[in-house]
């Protein structure tokens, strides 16, 4: 399929000679042809192995190498780079479907190519053998609730994702501070002045591997998220809270409380449960503080006892 709506897929890398390869094939392996692929190198420190992997494919391939940073960093220079009008994140040890980037435009052609559409898709976790181990599907989430929604953990695979340029340009790049939460607090910015639309369809494999980056960072991970979170309740407002239907607002802090404490956002957790206490019109059932404080006790007693385990 050829159109003249360019796609600059974009691939941040670091130490990835294990993987690089397969993520570029399965780029270049795209039915839909007006494409670039940018593969930006950060710094990487194996001896070269993933630059003679890139510089392989010569004019195939737009390739840039920087200093380390983070792929936050990687990601930014890719997007000032770009020459596309929609951008798609692939991480170098994933994989897209032939159709993603297809089946994506012909959505947003049904949208007539609405400047304020963001795509995502489902997706699906495979291992380091491509051997699928699960499935995410994502729900349909209503535009109006979408910032609540990525609250009680139903968010979206950032290579999933197909964006208009012009969305970075006019609300901002990724935060480079930021080295494991970088996408999804992108999102949640978007979500303010984007619509975000549901193709119901598996277009990407994300791969499941201990050498993966968030493995290796999981103690400013978790703080990381945390801080997200909280940072996420703030600036929820009131009016948004109200505006949720009934039944979902009812359940809004216990799924909340509940997600986060099953992601050991503890912090996360506890200022969600304080937060959001009654204010004006915002009714919070007193069965529903219950609840969470007592789940919370719970897990505390847990993760107290299997420390106990630990150093028995």
């Amino acid at each position: 399929m050829i159109s003249h709506h360019k796609v600059s897929i974009i691939i941040p890398v670091y130490n990835g000679s294990n993987y690089l390869a397969q993520a570029i094939d399965s780029a270049l392996a795209q039915t839909y042809k007006n494409i670039e692929i940018l593969v930006v190198n950060d710094g990487s420190s194996d001896n070269g192995q993933t630059e003679s992997i890139a510089l392989s494919y010569g004019n195939k391939i737009r390739y840039f190498f920087k200093k380390n940073g983070g792929v936050s960093t990687a990601l930014n220079l890719g997007i000032r780079e770009m020459t596309g009008e929609y951008f798609s994140w692939l991480s170098h040890d994933d994989l897209y479907y032939p159709e993603k980037i297809e089946k994506q435009i012909d959505l947003l052609k049904k949208e007539n190519f609405a400047s304020n559409l963001i795509i995502y898709s489902d997706s699906e976790k495979i291992d380091e053998n491509q051997k699928v181990i699960q499935k995410f599907i994502c729900k349909e989430i209503e535009p109006r609730v979408f910032r609540l929604e990525i609250m009680k953990g139903n968010g979206v695979d950032g290579c999933s994702l197909l964006i208009p340029k012009h969305c970075f340009y006019e609300v901002g790049f990724f935060n480079e501070k930021l080295r494991t939460t970088q996408d999804y607090s992108l999102w949640f910015e978007f979500s303010y002045k984007y619509t975000f639309v549901h193709l119901p369809e598996i277009i990407v494999k994300s791969r499941e591997h201990k050498s993966r980056t968030t493995y290796k960072r999981i103690d400013s991970h978790l703080k990381e998220s945390n801080a997200m979170f909280i940072s996420f309740m703030k600036k929820i407002s009131e009016s948004e809270l109200e505006n949720y239907c009934l039944d979902k607002r009812n359940n809004f802090i216990k799924d909340s409380v509940t997600f986060l404490t099953s992601h050991k956002l503890f912090d996360s957790a506890i200022f969600c449960l304080y937060y959001y206490k009654p204010k004006n019109k915002f009714f919070f059932i007193k069965k529903q503080i219950m609840f969470c404080k007592c789940y919370l006790l719970w897990i505390w007693f847990m993760m107290k006892r299997s420390l106990r385990k630990l150093f028995q």
